[in-house]
């Protein structure tokens, strides 16, 4: 496959699988500790919504589907439009990268 090949496609993509699996890895490792509930979601007037331990791995399997989802779409785009293909790489690492900051909290 050519898109393996081009270096702007495979570094991004790269990093963000490393990402999802040092994300994976947190998961694995802090969610046996973890007490229950567990804060999903708070803002200035609190807490507002609560979650199980097994949400924490739903917000890396989101953060996974995002990924695969993008890298799939850039596959499609990058013989048609290369520029959208590198636009879909690079979101790739920023979603993986929140994936981790969701998870690493």
């Amino acid at each position: 496959m050519e898109i393996l090949r081009d270096k702007s496609i495979r570094v991004p993509f790269t990093v963000a699988g490393a990402a999802l699996l040092v994300a994976l890895a947190l998961v694995a490792w802090r969610v046996g500790g973890l007490t229950v509930p567990l804060v999903i979601h708070f803002d200035a007037a609190g807490i507002d919504r609560f979650g199980s331990r097994s949400d924490l791995w739903g917000v890396w399997l989101i953060g996974a589907a995002a990924a695969a989802t993008n890298a799939a779409l850039a596959a499609a785009a990058f013989y048609r439009a290369r520029g959208i293909a590198y636009l879909l790489a690079a979101a790739t690492v920023l979603v993986t990268l929140l994936t981790l900051l969701a998870v690493s909290l």
